[in-house]
């Protein structure tokens, strides 16, 4: 989600982030955000939710890189495709807090999306000890040594290559 300090407070902003809408659901016990028509990555692909449910379910699982990260994987109940081009991620308590994590604000690795299929193209490397699932972490060191011919084929919530 885009977003920016403004005066001490975050100011949540639809036009800058590849989330063009966002909402509390599930009575405050969920996330569910819009992704936005038009959003590309480096070779010209277009984001779309599969490559959001992707990069979540990924980077929001308890064998995450980031202690923060591993947190908050630990209240998710679910992650879904809610439409075509929504997703939700629920969890056992409320989170009103996710909102500022899932922007360009926060320092977690939460916010920047991979294209899935760039990630799936990139070849087998070795095992990476307490990383799962395992064949989408063995493409992290192809994709580290060949992001992509334009740089790196990611872009954040935000909307911006990342």
């Amino acid at each position: 989600m885009g977003a920016s300090l403004e005066d001490g407070s975050l100011v949540m902003d639809p036009l800058t982030g590849a989330a063009s809408a966002w909402q509390v659901a599930n009575d405050g016990f969920g996330w569910e955000f819009t992704i936005r028509d038009g959003v590309k990555f480096h070779d010209g692909s277009e984001l779309t939710v599969e490559d959001v449910a992707f990069k979540a379910g990924w980077a929001l699982s308890e064998e995450a890189a980031t202690v923060s990260t591993v947190r908050i994987s630990c209240e998710i109940a679910d992650q879904q495709i809610t439409g075509p081009d929504t997703f939700k991620i629920i969890f056992k308590e409320p989170l009103g807090f996710f909102g500022a994590t899932a922007s360009e604000i926060d320092n977690t690795p939460i916010e920047t999306i991979f294209s899935k299929d760039y990630w799936m193209s990139m070849p087998l490397g070795a095992e990476i000890d307490n990383c799962t699932p395992v064949d989408i972490c063995r493409r992290a060191e192809a994709f580290e040594y060949n992001p992509g011919p334009l740089g790196n084929p990611s872009v954040g919530l935000s909307g911006r290559n990342q």
